[in-house]
């Protein structure tokens, strides 16, 4: 109690003296007590004044386009009306938080001081309330001061309340949307923030359920409002949720997105470019957990939106169709995947050109599903064509041209995971791939994880099994614990290592692996209800391939038999059985015939649907 006092009096020091220099300390120290107590870097707190204006002149050149497009198509007075009603409630719930601020970083009049925003920052750092780190060119707080500033007997809940607030509206503001935050120094930044947003609402939830206690037992005035969701909310919500994404927090980005998304279409309706950007905002978090058939559908509803208010060449329908068709690969709907890509690149390189890297994104996507489709080659060219372009439009580096780079490189493997043509390129590629993504977003994100599974597939494929193996155990315990158990990046992690363990020869392992991975409910929430998902066909194909190595021919027979029923669902409509794949199936089961005659093996006819072979005498449920 003897430490807290002594702080209490530095900070009633401060709140005596009437200098601009020591007011302004004051509220920031009142701030930082509700971000994370380190590493509070200062960028964060000049973005959080020069982001908003950058965002304002994108909003208002897009208004202007917006206006271009309803005078052009001369809107009916329906929807005029509409629109003007939308606007006027627009108004009405203009962000005001903008006020919920400490003085020093308000830029109403657009004369930030940022040698005021020091000389605060000095006052603190002197009196060791905060202290500074120069390698990271940040502030951190004590622990003890962190918790007493904010929950001294002075700080009423209210003014906790506002102060929460301050903080929420500060780290908001230095948050960019879509697009203009596609730049690389966003990762850092949004790797940076995540423990300040997870702190500060954490705080937030507190504070909301102590004014609802205090309310109900009447300790508070019966006029103050309940804390409605409105447009700032909606705002702070889908920033907030970028930051869970790219951190891998799946889960609490969707939670802040539904929220948001519900906000937005019940006032401006599908009709209105924001209602379908968080929209496909929350279906590309569904993909990322792998619920492909909930995204898929979202897409869909985009998709209809945007042709019919918009047209089927308008830029916008273009690049959701581009979205809707990598979805369809991953649904197995590979012929329908392929019609959208391709349309998609037509219409953008008739819109952009085909160095731009919307069409490069498209032509990149469509290589993943050449690739599915058994044209290594063609894959190879698509994947090339995007590296370079993307390369000259936006740098070596940048997460797309990351992302396109990797494609490359697994596009030099075969489907059975044998390196076809580049092995040393892939390597070299896959190298560079890792090291920029564990350095700029951490070595447990799950792009990093992908990554790193993609480079031991590439060492595998090279020889390097031992390598490999390491690689892979390494990630999977903690794409099981940050991902779940059931998700594709798992269950592939898992395949992909037991298909490392049969060219090690380690079988018993490896089917083991392969047993569990090809659980058929394991799969629910990403394969459609008429298919099967094409990473357990993938999963399928290794345990086949396991045991005919070990010689167990009657157990590959009844995998052979399930992957050829698998693979006729892809698509629908009997197209799986025109994909290349179908027919090297049936090329496998005439050589397992072949080789079960020679052993005069039998094998029952009567296999369940929805079970698998782990032994020539055991059956376990799928």
């Amino acid at each position: 109690m003897n430490v807290y006092s002594s702080y209490e009096i530095i900070i009633r020091g401060l709140e005596a003296t009437d200098s601009l220099a020591t007011q302004d300390a004051v509220q920031l120290i009142k701030m930082f007590s509700f971000f994370s107590w380190e590493d509070l870097r200062i960028d964060v707190l000049t973005m959080s004044v020069e982001h908003p204006r950058r965002q304002t002149r994108h909003d208002e050149d897009e208004a202007a386009k917006t206006t271009m497009k309803l005078v052009i198509k001369s809107p009916s007075w329906k929807k005029k009306f509409k629109e003007w009603v939308i606007w006027a409630v627009t108004a009405l719930q203009k962000d005001i938080t903008g006020s919920v601020l400490p003085a020093v970083l308000r830029d109403d009049k657009g004369n930030f001081d940022e040698d005021r925003l020091m000389d605060a920052l000095d006052q603190l750092n002197q009196l060791s309330l905060i202290y500074y780190q120069e390698a990271t060119e940040s502030y951190s707080m004590h622990p003890l001061i962190h918790t007493w500033v904010r929950e001294r007997p002075q700080m009423s809940t209210s003014e906790q309340a506002l102060w929460c607030q301050a903080a929420i509206t500060a780290l908001a503001r230095c948050i960019l949307l879509p697009p203009l935050d596609a730049i690389t120094s966003s990762e850092s930044l949004r790797r940076h923030l995540l423990p300040h947003i997870s702190h500060v609402l954490k705080y937030q939830k507190n504070i909301a359920k102590a004014l609802s206690d205090k309310q109900k037992t009447r300790q508070t005035p019966w006029f103050i409002l309940k804390h409605d969701f409105g447009r700032a909310q909606a705002v702070e919500s889908a920033k907030f949720s970028l930051i869970y994404v790219q951190n891998g927090y799946f889960s609490e980005a969707e939670e802040l997105q539904v929220k948001t998304r519900a906000f937005v279409c019940a006032r401006l309706g599908m009709e209105h470019i924001q209602a379908r950007r968080i929209t496909l905002f929350l279906a590309g978090t569904y993909s990322l957990q792998m619920r492909t058939n909930i995204a898929a559908k979202l897409q869909e509803e985009v998709l209809d939106a945007c042709k019919t208010y918009l047209g089927p060449k308008d830029l916008e329908t273009l690049k959701v169709m581009n979205i809707l068709g990598t979805s369809r690969r991953y649904q197995g709907r590979f012929s329908e995947g392929r019609q959208l890509l391709e349309k998609a690149i037509e219409g953008l390189t008739e819109v952009l050109g085909p160095e731009h890297e919307d069409t490069l994104q498209a032509m990149d996507d469509l290589g993943q599903l050449e690739w599915m489709y058994l044209n290594y080659a063609q894959a190879r060219d698509l994947h090339t064509k995007a590296v370079s372009g993307m390369t000259k439009v936006l740098g070596p580096l940048h997460g797309r041209t990351l992302i396109a780079k990797e494609h490359f490189a697994m596009a030099c493997l075969s489907f059975e995971g044998d390196v076809l043509v580049d092995g040393p390129r892939a390597h070299d590629t896959m190298v560079e791939v890792f090291e920029e993504r564990k350095s700029r977003l951490g070595k447990e994100n799950p792009w990093t994880l992908y990554a790193i599974c993609n480079l031991a597939r590439v060492k595998s494929g090279l020889g390097d099994h031992e390598e490999a193996e390491k690689l892979m155990r390494t990630a999977l315990p903690i794409a099981q614990r940050n991902l779940g158990e059931n998700h594709n990046g798992t269950l592939s992690g898992q395949a992909h290592l037991g298909n490392v363990l049969v060219r090690q020869g380690r079988f018993v392992d490896a089917e083991t692996l392969f047993l569990d991975a090809i659980r058929r409910q394991r799969y629910e929430s990403s394969a459609r209800d008429d298919g099967e998902h094409p990473d357990r066909i993938a999963a399928l194909f290794y345990l086949l391939g396991c045991n005919q190595a070990q010689g167990k021919i009657g157990d590959a027979m009844r995998v052979c038999e399930e992957l050829v029923q698998a693979v006729s669902t892809i698509g629908g409509q009997g197209l799986g059985l025109l994909h290349p794949f179908a027919k090297q199936l049936q090329v496998k089961r005439e050589e397992l015939k072949r080789l079960l005659e020679v052993s005069q093996v039998v094998v029952s006819p009567d296999l369940e649907p929805d079970v698998a072979v782990s032994s020539g005498k055991e059956l376990v449920p799928a």
